[in-house]
């Protein structure tokens, strides 16, 4: 989305239903993206992965091995020459 002044602002929601056969619970997740073009050649970005209310989700794997997703926050700065 356009915000005016050269912002931009992505979202993105994600909804994702149990998996019965690795036992993994439904979960919704959210990305979030807020970014800058500060000049024709720059743009600097600030955002957020795996946005879940409980604050972490599996997506895949038996329940003793499976790994745990935690939201993630990453700063990007692009310059184009």
């Amino acid at each position: 989305h356009e915000l005016g002044s050269g912002l931009e602002l992505d979202i993105v929601w994600r909804g994702v239903a149990q998996r019965r056969a690795s036992a993994v619970p439904s979960y919704n997740s959210w990305t979030l993206r807020l970014g800058w073009q500060v000049q024709p050649a720059l743009e600097l970005a600030l955002g957020v992965r795996d946005l879940t209310a409980g604050g972490q989700h599996a997506e895949f794997g038996a329940l003793a091995t499976r790994a745990q997703f935690e939201p993630e926050a990453y700063v990007r700065v692009e310059a184009r020459f």
